[in-house]
C-alpha cells in the first residue's frame, strides 16, 4: 500500500514540473516590444497601424508616438503602415526600445492632377479629388469610360447602361436635386465638353481626374455645380510611330430578366380582363361566357347553351371541339393567327427572342 502511495505522489510531481516547463516555455515565447515611431523630421506620428507580420496581434501609436506590442514569433517582425508613408518592415532583434522612423510617399504625392486652373501636384492639394491611372486601363479593357470609372473613384456612382449605346447616368456624392440634371461636367483635354462620354474611345484616354468639391471645380461656375469628370487623352511621344492595335471580343446578357407570364398566363389574362367588362346581370344571364370550353362540364354548364350566347341562329347540335375552342378564341379578341398557332399548339417564348445573349467585337487601331 505504501509504495503504491509512494508511486501516486511521484506521477503527480513529474506532471506539477512538465505543466511547470511548458508555462514557462509559452512565456517564453510571448515579449512584449515597446518602440517610437517619427517622420524624417523627428516628429511623432500619431496613429501608425504597427502590426506583427504573419499574425494577427496589432496595436496603433499613441498621442506620443509610443507603442508597445505582445509578439509571439521567435523572430518577430514588425509592420508599420501610415497613409502618406512607405510601409516598413521592422526586425525585433532585442528588447531594447525601438526608434522607427517612416519615409513619405513622395511618388504618390508627387503625382500630377488636373484640376480647373491647369495641372496641380497632389500634396499640393487640399481638394476631394481621385484619379484613374492608365495602368487600370491597360489590365481591364473596358467598353467604354463609364466601365472605366465603375467602382474606381469614391462618391462616384454609375448606372448600369440599358441601351444599346451603353448610355449610363453618372452622379458625384448622389442626387442633390428634384427637377434639375444632376449629372457632373465632362472637360476633355481642358475643354468643356458637351457631347455624350460613350463616344469618347476608353483606349484613348490616359487618366480621368474626379473633381468632388467646391474648390477644385470653382473655375468652372455654376456648371459645375454636380462635380467635374477631367479626361486627359493619350499624346504622342518624340521618336519612331508606334502602332496599337486592341482587340476584344465578349458575350453581353442580361443579369436578371423580368418574370413573364407564358401562352396558358396570357389566356387567363384575357379571360379576367373581359370578365371584368361584364355587369353582374351579364355575367349571371351568361354564365362562363370567357371561360374553356373544355372545363364546362366541372363548372356546371351546358356546352350547346354556352355556344349559343352569341350565335344569331342558335343550334340544336353541339359543334366539335374546334369549334367550340375557336369560338372562344375569338370572345377574348385574339387575333387569326393567334387562334390558329393555338389551334397548331405554336407558342412563341418572346424572352429566348428578344433577350439573346449578344455576341460584342470591339476592334481599334491607333497611331502616335
Amino acid at each position: 500500500m505504501k509504495n503504491h502511495v509512494l508511486s501516486f505522489f511521484h506521477r503527480f510531481a513529474l506532471i506539477l514540473f512538465l505543466s511547470g516547463m511548458f508555462i514557462c516555455q509559452a512565456y517564453a515565447q510571448r515579449t512584449t516590444v515597446k518602440g517610437i515611431v517619427k517622420d524624417h523630421s523627428g516628429e511623432a506620428l500619431i496613429g501608425v497601424n504597427v502590426v506583427e507580420k504573419g499574425k494577427t496581434n496589432g496595436t496603433i501609436t499613441g498621442s506620443d508616438g509610443m507603442f508597445s506590442l505582445n509578439v509571439s514569433g521567435k523572430k518577430p517582425v514588425l509592420v508599420c503602415s501610415y497613409i502618406g508613408y512607405v510601409t516598413e518592415e521592422i526586425p525585433v532583434v532585442s528588447q531594447e526600445m525601438l526608434t522607427i522612423t517612416l519615409k513619405e510617399d513622395t511618388e504618390e504625392l508627387d503625382e500630377v492632377l488636373v484640376i480647373g486652373y491647369g495641372t496641380a501636384k497632389k500634396k499640393d492639394l487640399t481638394g476631394a479629388i481621385s484619379r484613374v491611372k492608365a495602368e487600370k486601363m491597360e489590365a481591364e479593357a473596358p467598353r467604354s469610360v463609364q466601365d472605366l470609372l465603375r467602382a474606381s473613384a469614391a462618391g462616384l456612382s454609375i448606372s448600369m447602361s440599358t441601351d444599346a449605346a451603353g448610355t449610363a447616368d453618372l452622379q458625384i456624392r448622389g442626387k442633390n436635386t428634384l427637377s434639375a440634371g444632376s449629372a457632373p461636367l465632362i472637360v476633355l483635354d481642358g475643354v468643356i465638353y458637351d457631347g455624350s462620354m460613350q463616344d469618347i474611345n476608353a483606349m484613348d484616354v490616359e487618366s480621368i481626374d474626379v473633381l468632388k468639391d467646391a474648390s477644385s471645380v470653382a473655375v468652372y461656375g455654376a456648371k459645375a455645380a454636380n462635380g467635374v469628370i477631367a479626361i486627359t487623352t493619350k499624346k504622342g511621344n518624340t521618336g519612331k510611330p508606334v502602332i496599337t492595335f486592341n482587340a476584344n471580343v465578349g458575350l453581353v446578357h442580361n443579369s436578371r430578366l423580368p418574370k413573364t407570364v407564358d401562352g396558358a398566363g396570357f389566356l387567363a389574362f384575357r379571360q379576367e380582363y373581359a370578365e371584368g367588362l361584364l355587369s353582374q346581370d351579364e355575367l349571371t344571364a351568361q354564365p362562363g361566357k370567357y371561360a374553356d370550353p373544355r372545363t364546362l362540364s366541372s363548372m356546371g354548364i351546358d356546352p350547346l347553351t354556352w355556344y349559343n350566347y352569341d350565335q344569331k341562329n342558335p343550334g340544336s347540335a353541339l359543334p366539335d371541339d374546334k369549334t367550340l375552342v375557336t369560338t372562344w378564341l375569338t370572345r377574348l379578341n385574339l387575333q387569326n393567327i393567334e387562334i390558329e398557332n393555338y389551334l397548331n399548339g405554336v407558342e412563341t417564348n418572346w424572352d429566348d427572342i428578344v433577350y439573346q445573349t449578344g455576341l460584342q467585337q470591339d476592334y481599334t487601331t491607333s497611331i502616335s
